[in-house]
């Protein structure tokens, strides 16, 4: 097999794997998947679980197979090829997951296994189909072709918005240092925190200690660090990495927050829904909106620092209350799905059927925010 990727029979060969071979390994199995995606499809026999749903998900585990390391070496590696190899590959993965949500004709098959379920079913086949049917129905399987083109170009667009939020977090996280001259700034770091950072400091030709801003380096440093000046410096670093209080404009996630809200939003529309919290909610246990916000009350209550008026949360509260949560969302190794964070305690905003501008103005607002 000339690329290494395509081998899914053992763990994957990395000490093998090279940038080149994402993009071409990935459109020869989405390629492989449709044919027998049609196939499956065409077949005149009834469908049932064994014929279609076996096959479908041996066909994403084995896509996963091959995405994953690629995945995984550009988050990794400091290599600005495997990025670029990233980069161009996930629109592949974007088209084909959306194109296999808006299959009407997949949708249909499903369907007719979820009415022709055997009676000896476990439990686990019915949630699977359950579940692949609403997933159909938030990928907007029954819009009309407009609206399903529309949304296309939506996912296309949130998926490189997200991963260009996730890369400056990386990006920023990887710029920073802090290099220790004297030996009671690493007072209190475990022996094997400070000897890394001695390594480094010497391998760039410097005397003391040179931290980085990595999760083990963070976390020894705020756990452990003797040092009150090193521990602030850290958490300064860490909480306004890729955020417009970082030390580097360049990767201010502002802009990419306020496009992922406002992308969310838009797709939540069109599918049906007021907004993206009620989208979201479709698929976690919380079942409404009002769930959310007794859960966010009843947290207020507990938390003194929650700087708010009166004994329930309302809209006049999302700038306080949301500023230090839009904050953690730049201070966390996060997904950009965790930005949903920040929806959750502004859902109240959204569910008034308010604009997505005055949705916008509160991120903004957000994302300024300073501390008293």
């Amino acid at each position: 097999m000339s690329n290494p990727l395509l081998d899914t029979t053992t763990l994957p060969r990395f000490d093998d794997l090279k940038p080149d071979h994402a993009q071409p390994a990935l459109a020869e199995l989405i390629a492989a998947h449709r044919g027998l995606l049609a196939e499956l499809l065409d077949d005149p026999a009834t469908k049932n679980f064994t014929s279609l749903i076996a096959p479908l998900e041996e066909m994403s585990h084995e896509l996963s197979r091959v995405w994953s390391p690629v995945s995984h070496l550009q988050s990794v590696l400091e290599d600005p090829a495997w990025r670029d190899a990233y980069n161009a590959s996930l629109p592949l993965m974007t088209e084909h997951a959306t194109e296999l949500s808006q299959n009407k004709q997949l949708q249909q098959a499903y369907q007719q296994i979820a009415d022709n379920m055997p009676d000896d079913a476990t439990p686990a086949m019915h949630m699977l189909v359950e579940q692949e049917l609403r997933d159909f129905r938030l990928a907007g399987v029954a819009l009309p072709e407009k609206e399903k083109a529309r949304y296309k170009e939506l996912m296309q667009e949130l998926a490189a918005t997200q991963a260009r939020f996730e890369q400056n977090v990386q990006d920023a996280t990887d710029a920073w240092h802090f290099h220790a001259t004297e030996e009671a700034q690493v007072a209190g770091l475990p022996e094997q925190d400070v000897e890394r950072a001695r390594q480094q400091a010497a391998e760039l030709g410097h005397d003391g200690w040179w931290l980085k801003l990595d999760y083990p380096s963070y976390h020894a440093v705020v756990t452990h660090g003797d040092n009150r000046n090193l521990r602030a410096s850290f958490y300064k670093a860490w909480a306004t990495r890729a955020s417009d209080e970082g030390d580097n404009e360049q990767w201010d996630n502002s802009e990419a927050i306020e496009k992922i809200l406002a992308l969310r939003h838009e797709a939540a529309l069109l599918v049906g829904f007021k907004n993206y919290a009620e989208y979201s909610l479709a698929t976690k246990m919380a079942g409404e909106v009002s769930e959310v916000l007794s859960f966010l009350n009843g947290a207020r209550r507990q938390d003194p620092g929650w700087r708010t008026k009166g004994t329930r949360f309302n809209p006049g509260d999302c700038g306080h209350a949301a500023g230090g949560l839009g904050r953690r969302l730049l201070s966390r190794e996060v997904e950009a799905e965790e930005i949903l964070d920040f929806g959750r305690r502004t859902t109240t905003i959204l569910s008034r059927n308010q604009s997505p501008e005055r949705f916008i103005q509160l991120g903004r607002k957000t994302l300024r925010h300073r501390r008293h």
